[in-house]
């Protein structure tokens, strides 16, 4: 597998701050009801397109997911069956 990894400690702080940054973005992107699509401005840097799409939706509806287990937001389905989430 090549060369051992050094500075392993600082990846996962860095990962662990990236995390939380991003949820602290969604968290305040829920102020208006959204939808899990509508949350990849607030979690990805890159553009979604139809090749990544199915996984930032799952990793959009995580995140979601988890605010709503910490209380932290809320959710709603409407009469289409669409999921929306808001503070």
């Amino acid at each position: 597998h090549g060369k051992p990894f050094r500075g392993a400690h600082a990846r996962i702080d860095a990962l662990a701050a990236e995390h939380h940054a991003g949820l602290e973005r969604l968290e305040r992107l829920c102020r208006n009801p959204l939808r899990a699509v509508d949350a990849f401005p607030a979690l990805f840097n890159s553009a979604i397109d139809r090749n990544n799409l199915i996984m930032a939706t799952g990793e959009s509806i995580a995140h979601l997911n988890y605010l709503q287990n910490l209380g932290r937001i809320g959710s709603h389905t409407d009469s289409d069956g669409v999921t929306w989430y808001s503070v």
